[in-house]
């Protein structure tokens, strides 16, 4: 099952990019420095979100196993549902049943 069902290139490789550019951000020189205040504002938002996320993100060794079985990465990317999943929740209202919503939802 786990060959089966790959790991997500944008979440292991993007987003692990994403994570050095914010250490530059509040590590780096001076000059590209992120306020002090500004980072303690974004840790407590993030520590209130820790319970949200798993704590193993990133697997990025078993990337190149996907690759020879899928293909490039993009066959595999979530990219392309990522930009449909902001049409899905704006065609959400206010409902008890957003599942059954969105599944009533036209695709584009």
């Amino acid at each position: 099952m786990i060959k089966s069902v790959p790991i997500d290139y944008m979440h292991a490789v993007c987003l692990g990019e994403m994570k050095r550019l914010l250490k530059f951000w509040v590590r780096g020189k001076q000059s590209t420095r992120i306020p002090l205040e500004k980072c303690d504002a974004a840790n407590v938002e993030l520590n209130n979100l820790r319970d949200s996320f798993p704590s193993e993100f990133v697997s990025l060794i078993h990337l190149p196993c996907y690759a020879k079985i899928h293909g490039c990465l993009d066959n595999f990317s979530d990219f392309k549902y990522e930009n449909y999943l902001g049409l899905l929740k704006k065609s959400i209202s206010h409902s008890r049943f957003p599942l059954q919503e969105a599944a009533k939802c036209p695709i584009e």
